[in-house]
């Protein structure tokens, strides 16, 4: 949703009408003066067959009630003559390399789950186990695609859709306390018993439910960020210049994970071995104390963890370059903008003649 809006605000700057389906968040850039007009849209559960309340992944039961990819958009836009454009908010690598794992299978020709494949066509030397695919991918048939100068503190933040066992959860307060280092942790769900903890500890503050993230990531106190690899949260630790431990849970974010540790070189893996999405998974591999303090004392205190950081911030300063006027985010947006106005330029003259 944050990318969604930040796109539509995009667009709005550049002099295009935008119909965005919520208004809170964006009633700030009415003052702007940003053409961003709102539809709002009542959710047709019961006429859709589902649960009240069940919006979004987040309040789902089964993946099979819910579409990340909305495609009945397709029908809509193709009877108003409407261009549709998908945009998924991932990672370039993690779908390079669900092609390649797609069309060469690697994974295949194992004998063990944990066996390691290489991912093949890139450029550098990627590997995994079937066990770090997502569920679908595993399978053997085709399925369709749909340094440290001064005392640094790390954020803690697993987004909203990850949900770790009580035991996980204790592991990690361990851990975290164990490491030496202060530390920021957004929880979802309030606990009496950890706020209690934390205080104790003198280490550690907690964030009930939600966090102005992007203030925290940018705040000099902050050394460096524990994800679950997705790519918002990727995206927002690369713009302000930090390495990362690398929580990877489900899906697209093993890929991830690999970006950050094998290509960037900016990560420290920690957590899951196996790609399981909580609502369909039995037991859950919990990762112990030791080997998450391990991994905080490696981002915050050892030799290469200056490495870490010089690369982080060089990724930070090349991301800004990306947005600004002539850069290649900045250049690629204006060239879909100006097809999109083609493309209706175009239909005006077929109507006219």
């Amino acid at each position: 949703m944050n990318l969604m809006i930040d796109t539509t605000r995009l667009f709005a700057r550049h002099g295009v009408n935008m119909f965005l389906a919520f208004q809170k968040a964006i009633d700030i850039d009415f003052s702007f003066g940003c053409h961003i007009r709102t539809q709002l849209v009542p959710f047709p559960a019961a006429k859709v067959g589902l649960p009240e309340g069940v919006e979004n992944m987040k309040g789902g039961t089964s993946l099979k009630i819910l579409h990340m990819f909305y495609p009945w958009t397709m029908e809509s836009a193709e009877k108003l003559g409407i261009p549709r454009i998908f945009f998924y908010s991932s990672s370039y690598l993690s779908e390079c390399a669900a092609h390649s794992i797609r069309r060469h299978r690697p994974q295949k020709r194992l004998v063990s789950d944990t066996d390691k494949f290489t991912i093949l066509d890139f450029p550098q030397r990627i590997e995994m186990t079937r066990l770090q695919l997502a569920n679908w991918k595993r399978v053997r048939k085709d399925v369709p695609h749909y340094l440290v100068e001064m005392e640094y503190a790390i954020y803690v933040n697993f987004g909203s859709l990850t949900r770790l066992p009580h035991a996980q959860l204790v592991e990690l307060a361990y851990g975290l306390q164990h490491s030496g280092h202060s530390f920021i942790w957004v929880m979802r769900k309030r606990d009496e018993k950890f706020e209690d903890n934390m205080k104790e500890s003198k280490k550690g503050f907690i964030v009930w439910n939600w966090a102005p993230q992007q203030l925290i990531l940018n705040h000099l106190a902050i050394g460096g960020f524990v994800i679950h690899c997705g790519w918002n949260s990727i995206l927002e630790s690369l713009n302000a210049g930090l390495p990362i431990i690398t929580w990877r849970m489900f899906e697209e974010q093993f890929f991830n994970e690999r970006l950050l540790v094998d290509v960037l070189k900016i990560g420290v893996p920690v957590g899951a071995k196996e790609n399981k999405f909580w609502a369909f998974s039995g037991k859950v591999d919990v990762a112990g104390r030791e080997e998450i303090a391990n991994a905080v004392v490696q981002l915050m205190e050892k030799e290469e963890s200056r490495e870490l950081r010089r690369r982080a911030r060089k990724l930070s300063d090349a991301s800004k370059k990306t947005i600004e006027k002539g850069g290649d985010s900045y250049n690629n947006l204006i060239h879909l903008i100006d097809e999109l106005k083609s493309l209706k330029s175009l239909k005006a003259l077929a109507k006219a003649s």
